[in-house]
């Protein structure tokens, strides 16, 4: 499950939110599809694959994390404690987490398999995705959203 030896993490990334509007989902496939400027051709390229089924909000909605996912965590790539609360203001959008228990569906410690959708454990450690190399410092959780 670890490398041996482990990846370097990825270097330093900057996030350009404004790049992108709001996708439009397909209503028969349920994909989403993102418009770039077409200006900005690396950007284009990139998202010419990437069609998600799924927005971020219906991920935590639906327990994808077991209720995991913004728990307190310490990060081997950029050596600092990471405070749940500070995490959700700045990584969020409110809309995509209003009305969740927070410590049951956003910061627990313990993966609960009865939130899931599916009722499965699933994903990957911290660990495991840090040793990867698949953590950067731009976002030490990983990123879905």
């Amino acid at each position: 499950m670890y490398k041996d030896p482990p990846a370097l993490p990825p270097p330093h990334i900057t996030i350009e939110s404004k790049l992108v509007k709001e996708p439009k989902r397909n209503k028969t496939t349920g994909e989403l599809t993102f418009v770039a400027d077409q200006d900005n051709k690396e950007i284009v390229k990139a998202l010419k694959d990437f069609h998600p089924n799924r927005t971020p909000e219906e991920v935590l909605r639906a327990g994808s994390f077991g209720g995991t996912y913004f728990r307190p965590i310490s990060s081997t790539v950029t050596n600092i404690h990471y405070n749940p609360t500070s995490v959700l203001k700045d990584t969020v959008q409110p809309a995509w987490i209003d009305g969740l228990h927070k410590s049951t569906m956003l910061t627990s410690t313990k993966y609960n398999t009865a939130i899931n959708k599916y009722k499965v454990k699933c994903g990957g450690s911290l660990g495991m995705w840090e040793s990867s190399g698949w953590i950067a410092d731009s976002d030490p959780y990983g990123w879905f959203q």
